[in-house]
């Protein structure tokens, strides 16, 4: 681990040989997996802007629905990078967004503020194909479970107890989250852009390193 010197976008890296540095500059490195993952480290060298209160999370998820554009709020959870007693501390964001012409983009992003700087780790899985298969497969135990109900309108036929944001039950619309994109299908659908995300983000938890300069930062943002 460096001991010394500025902060860079280096003094974060993840491990070889599973992880390979694909693009580099000052600002943004570009990692690839072996499996094809793709996750970009991004280094901004001001005051951390977004601030991170990690003693009130409902607020954080409040400013993040506002602040990510639109996009569907799937997770927000605050987590520890690093080994030992070495770490620091991130939040995990996992949020969605439609594309054009048809399924959904599923986009991940570990954020590590600090008080002089901050780290963006980013990355993106979009649907291919058919979309709404996982729904599909998943909505008729709850259909014949009672839990959720078909029911038709004038506007059409709607799912009524389908939509279950994880921190706001009364939320409704097409971005909240749903109950196929629970973590616990994750294993059903291996090939779903919404497993393979959070499968790419517990790798990169175990394969982040640090240097020293980064852990002895100021934090409390």
């Amino acid at each position: 681990m460096a001991t010394s010197g500025k902060v860079s976008v280096s003094s974060l890296s993840l491990k070889e040989p599973h992880w390979t540095l694909a693009e580099k500059s000052p600002n943004e490195n570009v990692f690839v997996s072996r499996d094809g993952d793709v996750v970009g480290i991004e280094l901004r060298t001001e005051e951390t802007v977004f601030k991170v209160d990690f003693n009130d999370l409902a607020s954080l998820r409040s400013n993040i629905r506002m602040g990510f554009g639109g996009a569907g709020l799937i997770s927000a959870d605050i987590e520890e990078y690093g080994t030992g007693d070495a770490k620091v501390r991130g939040v995990a964001i996992i949020t969605k967004l439609p594309q054009l012409p048809a399924g959904m983009s599923y986009n991940g992003l570990i954020f590590l503020p600090f008080k002089d700087f901050s780290y963006s780790l980013y990355m993106r899985y979009e649907e291919g194909g058919i979309s709404g298969a996982r729904e599909a497969a998943v909505l008729e135990p709850f259909i014949a479970s009672g839990e959720v109900k078909l029911v038709v309108g004038a506007a059409g036929a709607v799912l009524d107890g389908f939509d279950e944001d994880l921190y706001e039950p009364s939320l409704r619309g097409h971005l909240v989250r749903n109950k196929a994109e629970r973590e616990e299908f994750d294993g059903q659908f291996p090939d779903h852009p919404l497993s393979k995300l959070r499968a790419c983000l517990r790798s990169v938890k175990e394969s982040l390193q640090i240097d020293r300069i980064v852990l002895e930062a100021e934090q409390d943002v």
